[in-house]
């Protein structure tokens, strides 16, 4: 009886390991043979795809036009917290005096941070205008797509991500001016203050020293833009709440309750 037994288990065990696989490659013929007529419909296609530059609303370039029409329009602006600044500085280096009865070395010392001031001034001063003249990143970006076709999705997704390395660009180079600005008037206002200067010259370095934090208090458009535009693009993944039945369980072995509540879910 045993052996009996034995032998349909074992009969039954290799009818099943047989059965699987015959059931498998006969699935895998069937999604196949199904699938050949319409390989293109379940294939990925773009068209049918989600990207966020294009679901953001402004789009980059719609963005691009209008901060081109702006810088266009306000483009002696864009630096004055940092001409300012500089201004400062220029005005309280040409105007400082030393005090009396210095030697040759301390007088030595106060001539040098003075030019040094004067220089820093009359450096950013220079550069900005130069930059305000010839440097219109968004103006420049607006028309390298201006022209570029969006008639199908993948052209649109190439027109949107050229515009937004048209808004990213600048962002960096305004976060840099402000800084070596920042530190480059503080220093030479600061040094001249130590290179006895008489009081009257003391109180218009400490005014210029001040205005050094004009750039960090008043950051470039061009940072606000770009910070914009991705706070916009965040926003499209916006969490989605739904109400949901939730087990709640008092000890390892009660059996558990349901209870009600609310779950958020992010879908990126």
């Amino acid at each position: 009886m045993i052996r009996r037994n034995l032998i349909v288990t074992v009969a039954m065990a290799t009818a099943i390991a047989t059965a699987i696989p015959l059931s498998m490659t006969a699935r895998a013929d069937e999604a196949n043979n199904s699938g050949t007529g319409s390989n293109s419909s379940t294939s990925l296609d773009d068209t049918k795809l989600e990207y966020p530059e294009l679901e953001v609303t402004p789009r980059a370039s719609e963005r691009l036009e209008m901060e081109a029409k702006y810088e266009y329009n306000n483009t002696w602006q864009t630096h004055l917290p940092v001409q300012f600044s500089a201004l400062m500085t220029l005005i309280a280096a040409t105007g400082s005096n030393p005090n009396s009865n210095l030697s040759s070395n301390q007088m030595g010392a106060f001539n040098t941070a003075k030019r040094i001031g004067i220089g820093v001034g009359i450096g950013w001063l220079a550069l900005t205008a130069g930059l305000s003249q010839w440097y219109r990143p968004y103006f420049d970006g607006y028309k390298e797509i201006k022209h570029m076709p969006a008639k199908t999705k993948r052209e649109q997704l190439a027109r949107e991500r050229i515009a937004e390395e048209a808004i990213y660009e600048p962002e960096d180079l305004g976060f840099k001016l402000e800084m070596f600005s920042f530190v480059s008037n503080l220093a030479s206002n600061v040094a001249l203050m130590s290179a006895n200067s008489n009081r009257n010259s003391q109180t218009m370095l400490w005014v210029a020293a001040a205005s050094s934090f004009a750039p960090l208090l008043f950051p470039y458009r061009w940072e606000r833009v770009a910070e914009e535009h991705r706070l916009y693009k965040k926003k499209i993944y916006g969490p989605i709440a739904s109400a949901i039945v939730m087990p709640v369980q008092e000890s390892r072995y009660s059996a558990p309750n349901y209870s009600p509540g609310v779950g958020l879910q992010w879908i990126f």
